[in-house]
Parts: C-alpha cells; structure tokens; sequence
C-alpha cells in the first residue's frame, strides 16, 4: 500500500491544467499522483478516464457529478494508499502536502467544512428540491462537504464511503458530505494552514507564498467575473432611481 494518492481531477487540457499538475508533482515527489478525468479526448501523462468503467451514476453533467469520479477510479482502482486527497486542475499547491495536512494527517476524513441542513441553513444546495433527491434513508444525514477540492480520505474512510454513497443523482458536494456522515466518519476540520486558502470563493492570494491555493484561474476568467460583478453592481445601484421614476410616471398618470 502506498502512503499518499493525490487524484488530480481536470477536464481539459490547457497551460494552467498543465502547469497546476506539474506543481503538484514538484512538491510531492513520495506520493503517487493520479490525472483522473471523464470522457476527454486529450490527456496528460498516465492520466485514467473513467469513461471506461461501467457507472451506476449519472455523469453526463460533469459539474454535478464530479464526486463520481473519484468513486469509479476508487472501485476499479490499480493501487491503494493509506490517504487520498482530491485536488483539481484549479488547485494551486505550492507546498508538500504532508506539511500542508500534518495536522489530521491521519483522520478518517478531513475537510474544508462539513456543511448540516440545521447548521448551515442558507447553502444552496440544501434546498428542499436538492433534499428531496437524496433517498429518504439518507436525508437525516444530510451534510454537504464545501469545497469539494482538497479533501482528504483515509483507505478505510474512501472504502465506507462507498459503502454509504447514494447512486442517486445528488449534487457532488451533498453526495459526498451525505455518505461521510451517514457512513459516522470523524470529520476533522483543515489545517490553519490551508483553511483560508482552499475555499469555493474567488478571492485574491498572495501566490509568492508557500500554501495550497483554490481557486486560481486563468487571468480570462477572473476578468470575465470581475466584469459581470461590476456590471451586476451597476445595475443594483441604478435600480432605486428607476423605481423612483417608475412610481413618479404611475402616479401623474392621469
């Protein structure tokens, strides 16, 4: 058995794809990195593409079902490790990882935060539609694992949950937080170190320093972003003077 598998998930292959993978081999020459991907036509070096593996999930939306990926790869698997920790091509590692995660290097499961519906009761994929798509048995455990990225799985942690994961079609970061908590794993919280560097929220970082980054995107796509903030927040700002001349043409009408 190996001591750490690091499954690289990425969808196309582009310079960032490219330059993310090779980072995260640099800074972990003693763990096995896996390129793992679904239904792509180019590839990076060893890479395994579920498509080929018979899937009780549905995958035809990619976004939705990422956690499958990891679950396919996990039952027709050519290798097994003590840990696995999940990135993807967005995730920028600029330390070891065994630094990064020493402090629950050997948890059962640990994640960025464990989302529960009683808790965190304005997460958008606990609405009553996305509950209702788990099965009735699962819905009292519901949690949702937010981010999904760098999340790491104990040997025996990945195996249970296999063992308790819906085949359901479930959004992936309620799949995954669900089946940790009905399978009664200890969900031990990140590392301060990574904590406020691995999240589901663009932000800016400071990438001079050592750390484990997501999301970093191509330059493109922050603008893209940035320029349909600033346009949504022009719009907003607009919106009380429209109203108010709105509310003035309706009443001098006569």
């Amino acid at each position: 058995m190996e001591d750490t598998c690091i499954l690289y998930l990425y969808h196309r292959v582009d310079p960032l794809t490219v330059q993310h993978y090779d980072l995260i081999c640099q800074m972990n020459p003693e763990a096995i990195v896996v390129p793992l991907t679904n239904d792509i036509s180019d590839y990076l070096p060893n890479s395994v593409d579920v498509k080929d593996f018979d899937s009780p999930w549905d995958t035809s939306n990619k976004w939705r079902s990422l956690d499958t990926t990891f679950y396919l790869w996990f039952l027709n698997r050519q290798l097994s490790a003590k840990r696995y920790i999940l990135f993807e091509y967005d995730c920028r590692c600029l330390m070891p990882v065994a630094e990064a995660y020493a402090e629950v290097w050997d948890a059962e499961v640990s994640c960025r935060r464990l989302f529960i519906p009683e808790i965190n009761t304005t997460w958008f994929w606990f609405s009553e539609t996305e509950l209702a798509k788990l099965p009735p048995g699962d819905r009292p455990y519901a949690a949702g694992v937010v981010p999904f990225v760098g999340t790491m799985l104990s040997h025996e942690g990945a195996s249970r949950v296999l063992d308790a994961v819906t085949t359901e079609d479930v959004f992936c970061e309620l799949r995954l937080g669900t089946a940790i908590r009905k399978a009664g794993l200890k969900q031990a919280p990140f590392p301060s170190t990574i904590d406020d560097t691995i999240c589901s929220d663009l932000k800016p970082y400071d990438l001079s320093k050592p750390g484990i980054y997501h999301p970093v995107k191509p330059r493109d796509f922050y603008e893209t972003k940035m320029a349909a903030l600033r346009a949504k927040a022009a719009r907003e700002r607009s919106f009380p003077r429209r109203f108010r001349q709105y509310l003035r043409g309706f009443w001098e009408r006569p």
